[in-house]
């Protein structure tokens, strides 16, 4: 069983006796945390192995690409996904809109002046 500590600097004190001597010391520690990935950089191709043995998969080697993709291509939860874009653009934000019902609306105006339409 792995025990862990907190992490942190901590002190230690330890106190005997020998030959009717009390003897004692006491130092400083600091747990801090190991990432053992740092330290193996190659793969461990056993442990790769055993892990897609037990949850069903394969390994494929450099320049097997054709049958991993036969693979990939081959399963029967892969279904693609489509993706939707709607964007709903207000009218008021369209400038031209703006301007050409602003222009309509002026020669209406200027041509019922003109002409007494009121």
């Amino acid at each position: 069983q792995v025990c862990s500590l907190p992490l942190g600097a901590d002190r230690a004190r330890a106190a005997t006796t020998h030959s009717g001597h009390a003897c004692t010391a006491g130092g400083l520690f600091s747990i801090e945390p190991i990432q053992l990935e740092l330290y193996e950089t190659g793969a461990e191709h056993q442990l790769l192995q055993l892990l897609s043995d037990r949850s069903g998969g394969q390994r494929f080697y450099p320049g097997q690409w054709d049958a991993l993709r036969e693979q990939i291509n081959a399963l029967p939860s892969l279904k693609p996904v489509l993706y939707e874009n709607l964007r709903n653009l207000p009218l008021i934000n369209l400038r031209w809109v703006f301007f050409i019902l602003l222009v309509l609306l002026s020669v209406e105006w200027f041509l019922r002046r003109y002409f007494g339409g009121y």
